[in-house]
């Protein structure tokens, strides 16, 4: 069957429409939601840590996170709020919560996290363009964030901060934050148990362009 002029044209318009709508749905179906975190620290008890997390953009969400941490294992439990970034209640609350006492690390001059009474200083640790890279892969084969990272690679796509002052190991990793080439925020250091809680952040994005920050749990070690 023969086709006019005008009929062909209309055909490659219309393939033409076709190929574009091809082109649109993959990117509305991976549109950006540009989620934030926000991490406030609570406290530590006998063997947990109360953690909050803030998550703004297109979602918003509030979490209050609990990480318990024995000799052996760490596990991580959520529950979530049902409004967002509403934490008065337990601002209120945290003084009847028995606590050990918690050191806040700054950042001095230097990009390390120090306290002005202790002896402990955090840097960031050394670039690693060689992991990152296999981050940028592990995308490029379907991979969206720093949770499928971690599923992957577990520890061996962790570098940790450098600590001065004392030997520690990293018992805890948040799930949802990328630590390569990342920077520090703050953190806490805890005398009495040893251990020291250290906020990252991440300038590289997910999918989505949602944020990688997170937190480390490092343990003081005897060597």
């Amino acid at each position: 069957m023969l086709f006019s002029k005008t009929q062909a044209v209309k055909a490659q318009a219309l393939v033409l429409v076709v190929f574009l709508a091809l082109l649109i749905i993959p990117a509305v179906n991976q549109a950006a939601s540009l989620g934030r975190q926000e991490f406030g620290f609570i406290g530590k008890g006998q063997n947990v840590f109360w953690i909050t997390e803030d998550i703004g953009g297109q979602y918003e969400l509030s979490q209050l996170l609990q990480v318990v941490i024995d000799d052996e294992s760490a596990v991580l439990g959520t529950i979530e709020m049902t409004e967002f970034r509403q934490w008065d209640w337990l601002d209120e609350n945290a003084k009847n919560l028995r606590t050990e006492i918690a050191v806040p690390l700054k950042l001095n001059d230097e990009g390390l996290l120090e306290a002005q009474d202790a002896y402990i200083s955090i840097a960031p640790p050394k670039e690693n363009d060689q992991l990152l890279e296999k981050f940028n892969e592990h995308v490029r084969q379907g991979g969206s964030n720093a949770v499928t990272w971690h599923k992957k690679k577990d520890l061996d796509g962790v570098t940790e901060p450098a600590v001065s002052g004392i030997d520690t190991k990293l018992v805890y990793h948040y799930p949802a934050g990328f630590y390569v080439n990342y920077e520090l925020d703050r953190g806490y250091w805890l005398p009495r148990s040893g251990y020291i809680v250290v906020f990252t952040e991440q300038p590289i994005r997910a999918v989505g362009m949602d944020t990688m920050h997170g937190f480390m749990i490092l343990r003081k070690t005897d060597k």
